[in-house]
């Protein structure tokens, strides 16, 4: 870019030369800036496509990318050289926040146009929070069935079971096209009541999160005396049933008073031999009862078997 000088001179034989002068500048054409097309709201997960308009003789744009954040701006892209008419930013590379996009059109010998801005908002969609259903008590060794209603657009769900301090005692993700489970939980943990969260995922969306109560109550409750376990509940639903010789690690001694009063489900009981003792009022009222099985048995208290 300056301001030259022409020259032109004529001559011939025997004549004296003739000359012309003439001055003209040259400049280099500034580009017009493009019309950049991006809309004002964009979902995470669809990723975002920038447009913009072509600009005459433009043989490539640059194309700036930042978002805003606490700390000040970031810069995703720096001047991109591209030579479509569109730009496209990935889920992954973006965060929810404000952007601003920036676009200059380029030109061999040109001047670069001025930059065309536009600036838009990046949201991540919320899921649903699934609508879940599961029995209100559960007991321990006894399998029991939970299940929820599909979500819209989500890949994956989680299902965790916290406890009373809200420590996870349970754990599995599983596939969009589950709805279901069965679950079972430990047969001695304490009496406790638990929290069961189901949780809808899917990438660069927010999690979709439902909570049911439950009450946990242990297969058997018991206490221990004498370094021996002495029964004092039940909380299954068998008709026949099979003592165990241990629980937790504490061999099972004795039925105490009042153990199973009451479980009109029972039918058959086979106690282990360790069991030396059965308690008054045992298996009162246990009115469905027609064997027990004990070679052990020792001793049996007051009504033990009463109807």
């Amino acid at each position: 870019e300056d301001v030259y000088t022409v020259e032109v001179t004529a001559m011939a034989e025997g004549f004296e030369p003739s000359s012309a002068t003439a001055e003209f500048e040259v400049y280099a054409m500034k580009l017009e800036a493009p019309e950049i097309t991006a809309d004002k709201r964009i979902a995470r997960h669809l990723g975002a496509e920038i447009r913009w308009s072509e600009v005459p003789v433009a043989e490539q744009y640059a194309v700036t990318v930042q978002r805003e954040e606490e700390n000040g701006t970031v810069t995703l892209y720096h001047e991109k050289k591209v030579k479509d008419l569109s730009f496209e930013l990935l889920p992954s590379e973006m965060k929810p926040g404000r952007y601003t996009v920036s676009v200059t059109a380029h030109a061999l010998y040109c001047t670069p146009s001025d930059p065309a801005e536009a600036e838009f908002e990046v949201y991540e969609q919320q899921l649903v929070a699934p609508e879940v259903t599961a029995p209100v008590t559960v007991v321990g060794g006894i399998d029991f069935d939970i299940s929820w209603k599909s979500v819209e657009n989500a890949e994956m769900y989680h299902v965790e079971i916290m406890d009373g301090s809200y420590k996870r005692i349970y754990n599995v993700s599983l596939g969009s096209q589950t709805v279901s489970r069965t679950m079972r939980l430990g047969e001695y943990l304490p009496e406790d009541t638990l929290t069961l969260r189901v949780i809808a995922s899917a990438d660069y969306r927010v999690n979709g999160v439902a909570e049911w109560t439950m009450t946990y109550k242990p297969l058997y409750s018991y206490e221990v005396v004498d370094g021996n376990a002495v029964i004092t509940g039940y909380n299954g639903p068998d008709t026949v049933l099979y003592i165990p010789m241990r629980i937790n690690g504490y061999e099972v001694t004795a039925i105490g008073d009042g153990a199973f009063e009451g479980k009109d489900s029972l039918v058959e009981v086979y106690l282990p031999e360790s069991i030396t003792s059965i308690g008054d009022r045992s298996f009162k009222n246990c009115t469905a009862l027609q064997y027990i099985e004990g070679d052990g048995v020792t001793e049996i208290g007051a009504e033990a078997f009463y109807n």
